[in-house]
């Protein structure tokens, strides 16, 4: 049994995906016959990347060989073999569009909790529309005919112009004077952002168009994608929607209860903890205090993170009998 697909893409049976293709997109540019390469030998190479770049048919492949075709009822449809198409939609299909470009803004905890408002000022890099000619080989269409002969028939494939790389027009930056030969027109663009309370570092906006811009009519520009990132707080401490504040109150304190101000972006909160009781070393927690849940009207909790300071002292006998008698006192009621 023979795999003979293999030997055309000049890789070993057990090559991966991306080791098929790039072997498939070396031998392309090196057979095709616009670069003076044979017809028949890019022929094999285009047919067995058809095969081999499908998960089902390079398994039937791998488990039949050459003759899989036979095994699976499939041969000639309409009496031509249709892989081409396939080939070059899998090749091209994200042209047209440019790459998404990728800004953070820090933002404060009170931003975070209010929302606001952030002015940007761009620089797009747009290309020169003067420079742009029309390409003189494939005159705007971006693409050509190549015609493979299989046998008593001819093959038309659809292909990206290789002169324009697809796009349809050729630069001629050299003489241009509104760009001074850089084929570039930096245009400044000022744009408001609204920051919504509640946002996340894991949340995004989305500005469209406003990332790298087209190089032709024919492409769109790609998107001005908006990250966020907490800036510390001299305060606060943050856990999901929660916010966590540190609170150091005397082990006297702790037993009679004390006033606490936490300083809040809502404003001030004041706390009297003898409501609580005895207060231990652990997490109290103020419901609806924390952050905004974004795109709701629902808040996460503050959460207080007290720490009792006990004395430290070695304590006489007419010390530790006072403190038995005093709790003793408060118990025994």
């Amino acid at each position: 049994m023979s795999f003979k697909f293999y030997d055309y893409l000049k890789v070993p049976k057990t090559a991966s995906d991306t080791e098929i293709k790039k072997a498939y997109k070396r031998l392309a540019v090196e057979l095709h016959p616009d670069k003076g390469g044979d017809t028949n030998e890019f022929k094999k190479i285009a047919e067995a990347y058809e095969t081999l770049s499908d998960p089902e048919k390079r398994q039937m492949y791998d488990r039949f060989g050459d003759g899989y075709q036979d095994n699976i009822g499939q041969g000639m449809q309409g009496g031509m073999p249709n892989f081409f198409g396939n080939v070059f939609t899998t090749m091209f299909k994200n042209m047209g569009k440019q790459k998404n470009e990728h800004i953070t803004i820090e933002l404060t905890l009170e931003e975070v909790y209010n929302g606001i408002t952030k002015t940007l000022d761009l620089n797009l890099k747009k290309q020169c529309k003067n420079c742009l000619k029309s390409c003189n080989v494939c005159f705007g269409k971006g693409t050509q005919e190549m015609r493979i002969s299989l046998g008593p028939f001819i093959q038309i494939v659809q292909q990206p112009c290789q002169t324009c790389n697809g796009t349809g027009f050729s630069k001629n930056s050299k003489d241009c004077g509104f760009c001074k030969g850089t084929s570039i027109i930096n245009e400044q663009c000022t744009i408001n952002i609204t920051i919504p309370p509640g946002i996340t570092e894991k949340h995004n906006i989305i500005k469209e168009g406003l990332g790298e811009q087209a190089k032709t009519p024919n492409e769109k520009p790609g998107d001005l994608v908006i990250g966020f990132k907490y800036k510390s707080h001299s305060k606060f401490k943050i856990r999901n929607d929660d916010l966590i504040y540190n609170v150091n109150i005397s082990f006297l304190d702790s037993i009679i209860g004390t006033i606490l101000d936490i300083p809040h972006f809502a404003g001030n909160i004041r706390i009297d903890t003898s409501d609580y009781g005895i207060l231990q070393t652990k997490e109290y927690i103020i419901r609806n205090k924390g952050l905004p849940k974004l795109n709701t009207s629902e808040h996460g909790d503050l959460i207080l993170n007290v720490k009792v300071n006990c004395p430290y002292k070695r304590l006489s006998d007419v010390e530790k009998q006072s403190i038995k008698e005093c709790f003793s006192k408060i118990w025994n009621n």
